[in-house]
């Protein structure tokens, strides 16, 4: 972040800054999903006490990246292959209503923050790191909520995004994984300079939902129709054979 963003960060606490390297260490596939996550053991890995490993998996929680269980512990989510599908029609349902408020909502500030935002996400897909590009999208995720004026949202599409990814399939390639969440920022931003609701909310929708069937290396359910607007471009021949 630079003076020009004319933003004053505030330096991230303990907890949240455990809570990110653990979202990481799990994004990036040190933690399997279902895999327990011992509070010892991340103390070491990341040099802190028990209570910020703690407090932050309870904000990992909130997420839906991880479950705690009374009792038991605190486990990588894991989702059964209906549970995944619902999660990946869900974030693809949500982009597009966010884009669609976008659309209506956005200013000239926001569509610019929201190009240089894309902007770094191409260059973090192009340089292929993989945990840069999860930052950069976040950065672009965050620009489309502001611009839809629903910050809130915001929380709730990360943590479907982060239980896809959790999930992708080994059989996808990291650098086909990037790629595509490079194209469907691009593929958003486009739309959302043309100035139509409709289409912006298509475009989101429709574009998430090929990526994230993708990721998890899964076909659409045929019940994916009746999720999404009958006038959503169709599915790329490949996810549909």
């Amino acid at each position: 972040m630079t003076r020009n963003d004319h933003t004053i960060a505030r330096a991230p606490t303990l907890t949240q800054s455990v809570a990110e390297r653990i979202n990481d260490a799990i994004l990036d596939g040190t933690f399997e999903p279902g895999e327990r996550l011992v509070e010892t053991r991340l103390s070491g890995m990341f040099g802190v006490s028990r209570a910020p490993v703690r407090e932050a998996l309870k904000i990992l929680e909130t997420t839906g990246l991880v479950r705690i269980v009374v009792g038991r512990g605190t486990f990588v989510c894991r989702l059964n292959r209906d549970e995944l599908m619902r999660v990946v029609v869900g974030h693809a349902l949500l982009m597009g209503f966010a884009a669609r408020l976008a659309s209506v909502h956005g200013t000239a500030r926001s569509f610019t923050a929201l190009a240089r935002a894309q902007r770094g996400l191409t260059r973090a897909v192009d340089a292929g790191r993989a945990t840069e590009v999860r930052r950069q999208e976040d950065v672009f995720l965050t620009a489309l909520f502001d611009a839809a004026e629903d910050t809130v949202l915001r929380q709730t599409v990360l943590g479907m995004r982060g239980q896809i990814l959790v999930h992708r399939s080994p059989l996808t390639p990291e650098a086909e994984i990037l790629d595509r969440l490079g194209a469907t920022a691009a593929e958003l931003l486009s739309a959302l300079t043309e100035g139509d609701p409709d289409q912006a909310e298509r475009t989101a929708r429709t574009a998430t939902l090929v990526t994230g069937f993708a990721i998890i290396g899964q076909k659409p359910p045929p019940s994916v129709d009746a999720y999404l607007d009958i006038q959503a471009p169709r599915m790329p021949a490949e996810l549909t054979a």
